[in-house]
């Protein structure tokens, strides 16, 4: 029940992206683009599943478009309002920022767009208002590091620096691979219809493209690819999205079709996505376990970051690297009762022998696989989804 209600919150307040979906489509594209845009932001299939998850990425999307939404107004407003509009839009980025510091690209190519967008006049105080509402989070992250670390060290540091040494181990992906995301978004082969359109929205909308494509092209120069970095575009998309879906229904024929087409396929998608199960292959034998008072123990084996909180109770969760490391800890005490093991890669027949040897019986491994919509996310990105959301073996062994 305090998941389910969890998730209901996640839910909520992913609501609070819509209203300035609708704001930002609307000051380019007028109000049916908008229209189109905001029920794009509410029921486009994956948005349902994704916003109720605990995820930076999407927690980072309400503050990020509001914080656009001043932006915008700051860009075409009066020299009195362009001051608190900036400093706010700004003030929001940075908090968005602190969900995803890779967010602070998006704010660093705004201020480059911005010196080159407006006059030398008015160039000095628009820019001063946007960094200095962007400074509430550069100052917000200093507090974070202190209290963390014990020193300014920026964690962004940390984190680049972590990546450039460690990344490639998690998998490697082809440059091109994020691009596929975007083109599954408007639902093949309906991107025939809608593909000149959104280049077109994208011209007529510096603001929102310039950003999106530097945010792009920097996650597609880096090797390890998920699409979960790139969840905070996901919105910018649907607003350039918008107004393709409207000039191709209005050019009617075939074009009217393939959007009819993109509608019709796109609430079958958001049936079965809003009723599936993400990480079914990790999460089902964990919530069995919880259930199964026989089992005592349950591991996870091959650096698999796992919830404990599915386990419950009276059963004990431990996390180790790898099968050398389960024995090791069998040796200092051995268990009681029934544990299961789940492997995040298959071990090996000589691995499995050894675990066998060490317990009085091991039932015959099993296979413990993802609902559809993971199986869809690995067969579109194998490299990088493979490794969480692929079949898990599992096994338990009795003492």
């Amino acid at each position: 029940l305090a998941l389910q209600l969890l998730y209901t919150v996640f839910g909520l307040y992913s609501l609070l992206a819509i209203p300035p979906t609708y704001r930002l489509a609307r000051a380019r594209f007028g109000d049916d683009a908008a229209s189109i845009a905001a029920w794009l932001m509410a029921v486009e299939a994956a948005l349902p599943r994704l916003s109720t998850r605990a995820l930076i990425s999407m927690a980072s999307i309400p503050p990020l478009l509001w914080g656009l939404v001043g932006v915008e107004r700051g860009t075409r407003s009066d020299v009195g309002s362009r001051w608190r509009a900036l400093a706010v839009g700004g003030a929001l980025i940075s908090v968005a920022a602190l969900f995803r510091f890779q967010i602070g690209l998006l704010f660093l190519t705004l201020v480059v767009w911005m010196i080159f967008k407006l006059r030398h006049t008015e160039r000095v105080s628009a820019l001063s208002a946007l960094c200095a509402g962007g400074l509430l989070g550069a100052i917000a992250q200093l507090g974070l590091d202190l209290h963390a670390f014990g020193s300014a060290t920026p964690a962004p540091w940390l984190y680049l620096k972590y990546n450039m040494e460690e990344s490639s181990r998690f998998g490697v992906a082809p440059w091109f691979s994020y691009a596929g995301m975007f083109i599954l978004l408007t639902l093949p082969p309906a991107t025939i219809a809608l593909g000149a359109g959104i280049w077109r929205a994208a011209r007529r909308y510096p603001l929102l493209s310039t950003p999106f494509a530097v945010f792009f092209v920097f996650h597609s120069a880096i090797g390890h690819k998920e699409e979960r970095f790139l969840f905070p575009l996901i919105p910018i998309f649907l607003i350039l999205l918008a107004p393709a879906l409207l000039e191709s229904y209005r050019a009617g024929g075939w074009r009217r079709g393939l959007v009819r087409y993109f509608w019709i396929i796109n609430a079958v998608l958001l049936v079965g996505a809003s009723i599936s199960d993400a990480h079914r292959n990790v999460i089902a034998p964990m919530v069995d376990a919880s259930r199964d008072s026989n089992v005592t123990e349950f591991y996870a084996i091959g650096h698999m970051l796992f919830p404990r909180y599915y386990l419950g109770e009276s059963t004990e969760g431990s996390r180790l690297n790898d099968v050398p490391a389960l024995i090791e800890r069998w040796s200092e005490q051995t268990p009681s009762g029934t544990v299961r093991i789940l492997f995040n890669r298959p071990p090996s027949d000589e691995e499995l022998a050894r675990i066998r040897s060490r317990a009085a019986s091991c039932a015959t491994e099993r296979w413990s696989h993802s609902d559809a919509v993971d199986q869809l996310l690995v067969w579109v990105n194998p490299i990088g989804n493979k490794r969480r959301r692929g079949p898990k073996l599992v096994i338990d062994c009795h003492f």
